[in-house]
């Protein structure tokens, strides 16, 4: 799980997204050839929470305007200040 866990941090961190605005699609898409889908909706389950438009800074779009859920990391789960 570590593995899988680097690898969606190293996605995060190629597109330089801010650990709560997290586009899941993209980073399904992108490590779709890699890693199994069911295994990267679990990882988000269990490190990542979709954010609402009230919930994120700047409020610039939601998941009914755009069709996009955005996600932040969640902190209480593990530590991962050092992956970030």
């Amino acid at each position: 799980m570590f593995r899988v866990l680097s690898q969606v941090l190293d996605c995060i961190e190629s597109y330089s997204w801010e650990t709560k605005n997290i586009n899941k699609e993209v980073v399904m898409n992108e490590l779709n050839a890699l890693i199994p889908r069911f295994i990267l909706e679990k990882l988000f389950q269990w490190f990542f929470e979709p954010q609402d438009m009230e919930t994120r800074e700047g409020g610039d779009a939601s998941e009914s305007e755009s069709g996009i859920t955005i996600y932040s990391r969640v902190t209480c789960k593990l530590c991962l200040v050092e992956f970030f």
